[in-house]
């Protein structure tokens, strides 16, 4: 190999190397200080892998359930492929973060529903392959056709539902819930957030917040169908 060869490794080689590090560092830090408790957790400007991920962690999974909105695959289901993660080194190794989180959920003993509102084709076919790959207990749906007695309601919650993304948490311990409440299309970063604990859920406030967005998760259940391989 030549000098010049190996130089121009080198250098694409510390363009991923570089901003991978610095993301694990933060994500490490949030790891260590994200401590569930009484009060809720508030964030301006998020991502599901880089903010809610360490405070998962931290609860006890065992029979949990976690279901989670999206509006389309983008972000779980993003391509990985040399070239993105040469020029989007950040967002493709989130994406392989995230998914290796929600596999160690399940096997915490955890079952995953991400229910996605808008998922492209190819977006589907990278989602099928995640299934099979991390089990049953992790379960992918879209939305299909609705009755039309349902329409109308089923309608305002979609038009919610637009930029506002709540997970939904149910564990041994108590509910959990983490809502983004404005998540522009095609955007990766989520803007004021909130997560509540078990322990902060106790508060009638938040426990009516996780019912209202659990009665609409179930109003919408009827409708999912599965993305599975």
């Amino acid at each position: 190999m030549t000098v010049a060869g190996l130089a121009i490794i080198m250098f694409f080689g510390a363009l991923v190397a570089i901003p991978c590090v610095v993301h694990f560092t933060e994500v490490v830090k949030k790891y260590v200080r994200a401590t569930p408790d009484e009060e809720p957790v508030t964030n301006m400007s998020v991502t599901i892998s880089f903010d809610l991920v360490p405070l998962i962690n931290k609860l006890r999974l065992d029979g949990a359930i976690i279901r989670i909105l999206g509006d389309d695959g983008a972000y779980l289901a993003y391509e990985r492929s040399l070239s993105n993660l040469i020029f989007h080194p950040i967002r493709t190794l989130k994406s392989i973060y995230f998914q290796f989180s929600i596999g160690r959920w399940l096997k915490r003993g955890a079952s995953v529903h991400y229910l996605f509102l808008n998922p492209t084709a190819s977006q589907e076919l990278r989602l099928k392959k995640l299934t099979a790959q991390l089990g049953e207990k992790f379960i992918v749906t879209k939305l299909g056709d609705v009755a039309d007695q349902d329409r109308e309601k089923v309608k305002r919650i979609l038009e919610r539902f637009e930029t506002l993304h709540p997970t939904l948490i149910e564990t041994n311990e108590g509910n959990a819930f983490w809502v983004e409440y404005h998540h522009p299309k095609e955007s990766t970063i989520a803007y004021a957030t909130k997560f509540v604990s078990p322990r902060a859920i106790q508060k009638p406030a938040e426990n009516e917040e996780f019912e209202v967005y659990n009665l609409q998760f179930e109003a919408l259940k009827p409708y999912e169908l599965p993305i599975a391989a």
